[in-house]
Order: structure tokens, then C-alpha cells, then sequence
């Protein structure tokens, strides 16, 4: 089939098609699928794309895919996606994602999620969040975390923060700290803290402050 073929196809007969016949779409004949086309691919076809198809997918037919669709990507799909198409996805499909494809994601494409779509994420995907993606974070995106996302951030995500983008979490957010976050944060962090920061500790988590900690405020 060529592309324009493809492309002439109605709804009803893209749904029709099974997994394996979606994976044979070659990938320049996939780009003539409209947005229409690719919203009505049901769950049980996007396993049937192949890493090569999902990676060449323009940013406009991924963003017309449907949640349902999205939450069957594989890991393999999800690491296939360029930085193009990570920019481009919004809260809604950041949220379609499960925890294992949001840990995925490469670094490079977690690095240039938009800022609505770091903060869609659910405090079960932050919990997911590798130690590479958190030192991804940019100082942008690690303003965009709300308190319930700082709070579900581990204690090795908490010590793997850059120190720039530490104190451009949210006052709330580091109020939010729990006492073994607070313990987590290393000497270089703490001296980093800005004053604005270390004032929104709460008072267990100054008392969770050690001695080494203490020593190495400015």
C-alpha cells in the first residue's frame, strides 16, 4: 500500500486492521495516516508499531493518539519516541503513560517535557522517576512540581537534585519535605539552600538536619 492509499482509508477500515498488519505499514506509508485516522487505533493495534514507526510519527498524529492507545505503549515504543515528539506531548498524554514508560523515557526526552506535562505527572510516575531523569530536570521543570510531587520524590531523587534546580522547587514543596528527604540532601545542597528555601523547612525537618548538615549552612 502506499501512503496516499493509506491515507484514503476510512476509520471503519483502520480499525479493522489487526496488530500485525499495522506493524507491516511501512513507516514513510504511515505518515499518510491523518490525525483522525490515528485517534480511532484501538489499544489492541499500538503494540502491532514497530520502534522505527512510532519514532517516525509526526508530533501531530502522536498527539491525536488517544489515551487508551498511549497506555499500551511499550517500553520499547516509548524509548523509540524522539525529542520532538517529547516536547510535544501534553498533560493528557503524559498522564496516559504508565510508571514503567514514564521511568523510560530517555533523559534527553524527559529533559524537554514541557512544563504542564511535568506537572500532570502523578505522584505514583514521580515515585517512578529514575536518578538520571531527576538530574534531567531543568530548573524550569523543577519549579513546575507541585508539593504532592516533591513529597513523592525518593530520597535518592531528592539527592540526585542539582542544586540549581533544588532552589527552584516551590517554598510549598520544600515545606512538603519529609524528614528522611531532609536527611537525604547532601552537604553541597544544603550549603547551596537559599535562604527563602531553608525558611520553608518545617520544624521536623530542621530537627532531621545532622550535624553535618548544620556545619555546611553559609
Amino acid at each position: 500500500l502506499t501512503s496516499a492509499q493509506i491515507g484514503s482509508m476510512g476509520t471503519a477500515q483502520i480499525v479493522a486492521l489487526g496488530s500485525k498488519a499495522i506493524g507491516a505499514i511501512e513507516t514513510a506509508d504511515l505518515a499518510g495516516l491523518s490525525t483522525g485516522q490515528m485517534a480511532a487505533l484501538r489499544s489492541t493495534q499500538v503494540p502491532g508499531l514497530s520502534a522505527d514507526q512510532v519514532a517516525n510519527l509526526s508530533t501531530a498524529q502522536l498527539m491525536a493518539m488517544s489515551s487508551a492507545a498511549l497506555n499500551v505503549f511499550n517500553t520499547a515504543q516509548v524509548v523509540a519516541l524522539t525529542t520532538a515528539q517529547a516536547s510535544s506531548l501534553g498533560s493528557a498524554q503524559i498522564a496516559a503513560l504508565t510508571t514503567n514508560n514514564i521511568a523510560a523515557l530517555e533523559t534527553a526526552d524527559f529533559a524537554v517535557l514541557a512544563t504542564a506535562a511535568v506537572a500532570a505527572l502523578s505522584t505514583a510516575q514521580v515515585k517512578a522517576l529514575s536518578t538520571n531523569e531527576v538530574v534531567a530536570l531543568t530548573s524550569t521543570q523543577a519549579g513546575a512540581l507541585g508539593s504532592a510531587q516533591v513529597a513523592a520524590l525518593s530520597a535518592n531523587a531528592i539527592a540526585a537534585l542539582e542544586t540549581v534546580d533544588l532552589n527552584q522547587l516551590k517554598t510549598a514543596g520544600i515545606a512538603a519535605f519529609a524528614t528522611a528527604q531532609v536527611a537525604a540532601l547532601t552537604t553541597a545542597q544544603v550549603n547551596s539552600l537559599a535562604t527563602a528555601s531553608l525558611a520553608a523547612l518545617n520544624t521536623a525537618g530542621i530537627a532531621a538536619l545532622s550535624t553535618n548538615q548544620v556545619v555546611a549552612l553559609t
